[in-house]
């Protein structure tokens, strides 16, 4: 079991933020001069802001050989044999099960640790779903390289065998997104365009990323990348 706790300047920042909030009730209170109304509002707002340091200070993940479980204002545990969905996003994700949904802030200090290990885990639960941003999920899903001298020979065996007998087909098309089959003489790939990134456009073929280009002001014309060893580009063009 290991625990991943908030980062420290989410943790230190609010918490020194909530004692600030408390002291200035206080002193509110003090310099009420016996009006009632300025009284008990500043009661209530300390007691508030008092009780905001709770889940500050105690807000962490635990993650079991068998559940994980979020630790706030309350313990909630979700079981990995109940969970159905892991949907990943840039700021946050959620563990969905049948009768709870467990969410992950990024104000947890090691998130991105904590998803790899959760991910691996749940490879035991094929059922599961992970859906959400296609980037993140293939660097979370993709631990480590392969043997580069064998990646190397398969490839250009591949590319000896490939030449000349290669198609691909449009299998879905969806707004800023499309997907491709692409299919050689040895396998095929799912090749997809996603550009829906925050401030990125990628490339995915077979779920890992080939390909990520920042487009801040428009989205970018053309991706050069390799499926397989075979040389492939993509353009892509966007009406105003």
């Amino acid at each position: 079991m290991r625990e991943y706790p908030s980062g420290k300047g989410y943790k230190y920042g609010f918490a020194l933020l909530s004692v600030a909030m408390a002291g200035l009730f206080v002193w509110a209170i003090l310099n009420s001069k016996g009006d009632i109304l300025a009284l008990i509002v500043g009661l209530l707002m300390l007691g508030f802001f008092t009780i905001v340091l709770v889940p500050i200070l105690r807000y962490k993940i635990i993650l079991g050989e068998d559940f994980i479980e979020r630790v706030y204002f309350s313990r909630r545990k979700v079981f990995f044999k109940d969970i159905n969905r892991v949907i990943i996003e840039n700021q946050q994700a959620f563990v969905v099960a049948r009768e709870a949904r467990l969410h992950i802030s990024q104000e947890i200090g090691d998130r991105s640790q904590l998803l790899h290990v959760l991910l691996d885990r749940l490879k035991k639960f094929p059922h599961v779903q992970v859906v959400g941003d296609p980037f993140i999920i293939s660097h979370l899903l993709i631990a480590k390289e392969n043997n580069p001298e064998i990646k190397e020979k398969l490839a250009t065996s591949e590319l000896e065998s490939s030449i000349g007998a290669v198609s691909a087909r449009l299998c879905g098309k969806r707004w800023l997104y499309r997907e491709f089959d692409v299919r050689t003489s040895r396998r095929h790939y799912n090749v997809v365009y996603y550009g829906r990134g925050w401030g990125y456009e990628c490339v995915l073929v077979n779920g890992r990323v080939v390909d990520k280009k920042n487009s801040y002001f428009w989205y970018v014309p053309e991706f050069c990348f390799k499926i397989g060893n075979l040389p492939a580009i993509i353009k892509v063009r966007v009406w105003p």
